[in-house]
């Protein structure tokens, strides 16, 4: 059958066999034998006949159903079989012939999944730092999982981001020794990684349930424990820590007796297994040791500390101390106790007799309130109470939270301004000479108010200054607002004109008050005078009055800035823009109807932003004028103004605005007009001229990242806006960054961009490459690599079987040749040679590495079929097979050529198939068992060598030659026994004695010696002699047997 089979790998697959690495369908029968994967693969095989055929297993060791295939025949055609092998988890190496049809064969091998490690499943160390070394013995790349970063921080020695490869010698080092109350404890699990053709690992969520299930079989977890320093503090009462002490400490009151249940004296037990020192850390502290050290089980010290606060705390706060136990054999093993003491308690309150507290007492004669002393100590008020305080000096002291104590207010506050005490409190302790500092409370009585008009009205201002200056039109009536603490009068000193709606009243009140009619007078202004008088002032006899003067105004028609003492309202330089908006307020007193005309770009509103009614234009008023400039968003300057015309005679008065132009302009000119360069991280700074106050924002106009501005809104000019590009790590074409500056008012926008040029990295290595073993048949393997930066290849091995140049940083554009090499053969039998090799060219944060994983194979030298001793069973010649598998050339010898030759005696390198060697061993024709060596060994190594040691039995020759005695009337056919390994023969030397040969014997017939009854017959002799026929025949000779037969004697 006349086929094409090829192969390409579709799945996982890590094999020796460079055919599982192709990326492409290639014919390639006939296909080499293929060593597999410990953890498995699988492949496809195309495979194009003439005719129907089937796939068969020939020989195999380790069974057939560890390969399946997809498919077991087809037809004429191209059929394409899928091939899986598992992972192998026995303790065997096994193999199988596969055959396409009847031309096409090949083996599969696979060696057991091996992944052992040198540790017990629970290890365990005390708390002192130190190491254990330990090895791990593999065929498989794998990782260890359940170390994080809190267990690095206790244990180093294993990187839990690496993936090992094989074999190695690995340590916990437990780096700091353990002072905590607890084990550090983890689990940590040795874990198969499986990789694929390309070096990266397989996602084992996506891999198959055999896969899956022979990595959890392999898997080997270990549980590590670092012990704690055994160095306990054992609290009273099953509590954790000691309970805050007493702010008296050991001082008791006057009967002898502790003033509160809280202690200040405790104790604790300390249980160590080291010897050790205590000290409190404050002098407030006192501890000391009580009875005599024991030992408890396990050897540990047992100690009792006394704990104590004799002094009383005079803080208001708690305070804190601790005592230190100190291991004297290392100082990084301590035990602290925290030690508290309360803060002393004293305070002093006043309420309403309500629990709400207050301050302040009222102004007159009839306030009562209460005093509140807190504190768990005695306690005394100082008596030094003023005038307006009353108290019953019986309850000014005691101990303990006191009851309320009444305090009374009797007299007038006469003064226009609060008057005040502290009510003083100290902790009266005895036997003490420092004692807590007193606690003091403020109090208060309130001032005596009394003010006039200072009530508001809107538009126009307070009441008493509208009443100062009324228009000569204006009858309003307002509501002049008395403020009193008491009762209070009033008296009208110069006229009837103004009107007021009563004279007196007891505390706050509203009068009504107003002209009675327009001012008759062109020329002339009226005035009065009203006086208010403060009854209670005057019952103490104190006089208290305030006059107010009330004015209805002439004829007038005046204008001025607002604030000002007539300063007319022109205003230049008016910003072309303000946030809040651009308003003047401008005075305008007209005695008379008055209207307003202004330019575009300006309006004139009330106090509440409105338009002035014909009712509030009438005179009888002085308005503030509210003149509201717009934005001018051109850019030139531009007058406003506002005409006032009085309609008593038609005058006009202006108020006069000169705008300034809207400004916004941006400055580029430091920004490259061309590209920045890749690795470039300077700062570009902008300028910006703008309207103060008007907002403006830089804007991102794209989604880039690489030139940062930290976004912001601004108001006014702005210089050195900085905009600071990163370096470029990324390759293809050049990038670019898009900004603009846009003004939130005028709506301008003013666009710039940034160009920076793209990075360059190629490198023309292929993902991996294998070399041979010996190194003699090895050529340098070479790419190139094109970097804009410095690069550098990292993983060349530290046991320096691998050449690479070149090393260390590279710099430059140029490109550059890699050459990498062996520098040595692999002489190891079972474990290939491995170097990741990652060439980087990382920069500013991308990731630019190339990974080329070389192997350099092991060495191969392995004998199979009749190995080891053979033992014949016999003497014949024979022939026996052996498949030598080598790396290397061999050669074969015989120490005895008279046993056993040779063919061939040499052989070419073939690591794979191997090659058949007979062994032909002669026969033996001599009486002594032999024996031969044959040594197989690689013709340039000699330290791989084999060999087979034949026995072979000796030659047997053996025949029963006893002497043979026959009566007168002879034998027939009587057997003899021979034994011979070869050929024999047999004969007579007489013609009454005849021998014939049969299978292991010969049977001789004698005939009759018998009388005939007249003569005597004589005794007669004859001879059998036995010989071997081959080429024995020089080493044995022929055996005789001597036949004898009687004579008779005839009858007389």
């Amino acid at each position: 059958m006349a086929a094409l089979l090829s192969v390409m790998l579709i799945s996982v697959a890590c094999t020796e066999d460079d055919k599982f690495k192709q990326e492409s369908v290639l014919p390639v029968l006939p296909m080499e034998d293929t060593e597999v994967d410990p953890l498995g693969d699988q492949w496809v095989v195309s495979y194009t006949a003439k005719s129907k055929w089937t796939i068969n297993i020939g020989e195999s060791e380790g069974g057939m159903e560890w390969v399946t295939f997809s498919t077991g025949s087809g037809g004429a055609g191209t059929t394409q079989v899928q091939i899986t092998v598992l992972p192998n988890t026995t303790s065997s190496d096994r193999w199988l012939t596969v055959k396409f049809g009847t031309d096409n064969e090949f083996d599969i091998y696979q060696k057991p999944a091996v992944l052992e490690v040198g540790l017990d499943p629970e290890v365990e160390s005390r708390w002192l730092r130190n190491e254990k070394p330990f090895a791990v013995k593999s065929n498989l790349s794998w990782r260890v999982t359940g170390i994080d970063q809190e267990t690095l921080d206790w244990m180093k020695g294993i990187d839990p981001s690496q993936i090992y490869e094989k074999n190695k010698d690995l340590s916990l080092n437990f780096v700091n020794n353990n002072y905590s109350d607890k084990d550090s404890v983890v689990t940590i699990s040795f874990v198969p990684v499986k990789k694929d053709n390309s070096g990266q690992e397989v996602d084992l969520g996506n891999a198959s349930d055999a896969l899956r299930d022979a990595v959890s079989e392999l898997t080997r977890e270990v549980k590590i424990t670092q012990k704690h320093i055994h160095f306990l503090v054992h609290y009273a009462q099953e509590e954790n820590a000691l309970v805050p002490f007493s702010e008296f400490g050991e001082i008791k009151d006057p009967d002898g007796m502790p003033y509160v249940t809280d202690p200040n004296t405790q104790i604790v037990t300390v249980e160590s297994e080291t010897a050790y020192d205590y000290e409190a850390s404050v002098d407030w502290i006192s501890v000391r040791q009580v009875g005599t050290d024991e030992t408890d089980e396990q050897g540990n010290t047992v100690r009792t500390l006394e704990i104590s606060v004799p002094g009383l705390n005079t803080a208001r706060g708690q305070r804190d101390g601790k005592v230190t136990l100190t291991s004297t054999e290392d100082e990084g093993a301590y035990r602290v106790i925290d030690v508290s003491q309360l803060g002393y308690q004293l305070s002093v309150k006043m309420t309403d007799g309500e629990d709400n507290e207050k301050d302040t007492f009222a102004v007159d004669s009839l306030d009562t309130a209460y005093l509140h002393v807190e504190t768990r100590g005695p306690w005394k008020i100082a008596d030094d109470f003023p005038e307006w305080m009353t108290v019953d000096p019986a309850l000014l002291s005691g101990v303990g939270n006191s009851a309320p104590i009444p305090v009374s207010t009797d007299i007038w506050n006469l003064e226009f301004k609060p008057q005040d005490h502290d009510v003083t409190c100290t902790a009266e302790i005895q036997g003490v000479n420092v004692k807590p500092d007193p606690a003091v409370r403020k109090v208060y009585k309130a001032p005596f108010v009394f003010k006039i008009g200072e009530n508001e009205i809107e538009g126009e201002g307070l009441v008493k200054d509208v009443l100062k200056a009324l228009p000569r039109k204006n009858t309003k009536t307002y509501p002049l607002q008395v403020d009193c603490s008491g009762p209070w009068e009033m008296t009208l000193e110069g006229g009837d004109w103004f009107k007021v709606s009563h004279d007196a009243a007891d505390g706050t009140d509203i009068l009504e008050v107003g002209a009675n009619s327009v001012n008759p007078l062109r020329d002339q202004s009226r005035s009065v005078t009203l006086n208010f008088t403060s009854l209670v002032h005057r019952d103490h006899d104190v006089v208290y009055s305030i006059p107010l003067e009330v004015t209805q105004e002439k004829y007038i028609f005046n204008m001025f800035k607002d604030g000002t003492e007539g300063e007319a309202p022109e205003y230049d330089n008016v910003p072309a823009y303000k946030k809040d908006g651009i308003i003047y307020k401008v005075k305008l007193q007209c005695a008379d109807s008055w209207s307003l005309r202004c330019d575009s770009g300006v309006s004139v509103t009330n106090a509440s932003g409105q338009p002035f009614t014909e009712e509030e234009r009438d005179g009888t008023i002085f308005p503030i004028l509210y003149v509201h400039v717009e934005t001018n968003l051109s850019k030139g300057s531009q007058p406003k103004n506002i005409y006032v015309t009085s309609a008593f005679d038609g005058e006009e008065k202006a108020i006069k605005i000169t705008q300034d132009a809207f400004v916004f302009d941006v400055d580029t000119k430091n920004i490259p007009t061309g590209n920045i360069a890749y690795n470039s991280q300077d700062t570009y700074t902008v300028d910006v001229e703008s309207t103060a106050e008007a907002e403006w924002e830089v804007q991102k106009l794209d989604n880039s990242n690489w030139v940062v501005h930290t976004p912001a809104s601004y108001t006014g000019n702005k210089t050195g806006l900085e905009f600071k590009v990163s370096q470029n790590g990324n390759t293809g074409s050049a990038r670019q960054a898009k900004f603009d500056v846009y003004n939130k008012i005028s709506g301008e926008s003013l666009p710039f961009t940034f160009t920076q040029e793209a990075y360059v990295w190629n490198v023309t290595a292929s993902d991996s490459y294998s070399f041979n073993e010996i190194n003699a048949n090895n050529s340098a393997y070479s790419f190139k690599v094109k970097c804009s930066d410095a690069w550098k290849i990292t993983g060349v091995p530290a046991s320096g079987w691998l050449s690479v140049s070149p090393t260390g940083d590279v710099a430059g554009l140029d490109e550059k040749t890699v050459t990498i090499e062996p520098d040595s053969d692999n002489l190891s039998l079972d474990t290939d040679r491995t170097a990741t090799l990652v060439i980087d060219g990382s920069f500013a944060g991308v990731n630019h590495k190339k990974q080329i994983i070389v192997t350099q194979q092991h060495f191969v030298f392995d004998i199979t079929g009749d190995v080891g001793t053979i033992n014949l069973p016999d003497n014949k010649s024979t022939a026996k097979t052996i498949k030598i598998k080598s790396s290397d050339s061999w050669i074969a010898n015989t120490n005895n050529s008279n046993v056993v030759t040779v063919s061939p005696a040499n052989g070419t390198a073939s690591r794979a198939t191997g090659q058949d060697c007979t062994l032909s061993i002669k026969t033996n024709y001599t009486a002594d068992p032999r024996s031969a060596e044959v040594t197989v060994q690689a013709k340039n190594y000699s330290d791989f060598k084999k060999t087979v040691t034949i026995n072979q039995p000796a030659y047997q020759f053996k025949v029963d030659n006893a002497e043979q005695a026959i009566a007168p009337a002879g034998v027939e056919n009587q057997a003899v026994s021979v034994t011979c390994s070869g050929t024999w023969d047999v004969k007579s030397d007489s013609e009454w004695l005849t021998v014939k040969k049969g299978s292991g014997e010969f049977t001789f017939t004698v005939t009759s010696n018998k009388t005939d009854g007249k003569n005597d017959t004589q005794e007669r002799t004859g001879t059998i002699t036995v010989f071997t026929t081959d080429d024995s025949k020089n080493h044995f000779a022929p055996v005789t047997i001597t036949v004898k037969q009687e004579g008779e004697k005839a009858s007389k």
